[in-house]
């Protein structure tokens, strides 16, 4: 889980020298406080593509995926060997997504994060 992300292309005092091509400085998100609990839902739309969605192509297993999970009772293998190659339309393509984060703080030192 990523807190922040910075990128550096000069030298800077608090960074390295020793890399002539700049830095990325990736930190980490971390629990706050002593409990964490939060539920998502989003939803969104290509505007560029708004209201041209005629014959927009899909995958044929599209039709067995239900919130990020694959439900077809068949091996990955068998999945995609197996499956028609001729691609589905779908009349209206919407983005979405489902989140769940959960941490606790266990005693002073220990704290747990789950996204």
């Amino acid at each position: 889980i990523i807190q922040s992300l910075g990128i550096s292309k000069t030298y800077s005092a608090e960074n390295s020298a020793d890399q002539a091509s700049g830095t990325i400085d990736i930190t980490s998100r971390e629990l706050t406080g002593a409990k964490e609990l939060s539920l998502g839902a989003s939803a969104g739309i290509n505007t560029n593509v708004a209201g041209k969605f005629d014959g927009f192509k899909t995958s044929v297993n599209q039709k067995d995926v239900n919130f990020g999970f694959y439900n077809q009772e068949m091996s990955t293998e068998n999945a995609l060997n197996n499956q028609g190659w001729d691609p589905l339309e779908n009349s209206f393509p919407v983005n979405r997504s489902y989140s769940i984060t959960a941490g606790s703080k266990i005693g002073n030192k220990l704290r747990i994060l789950v996204t």
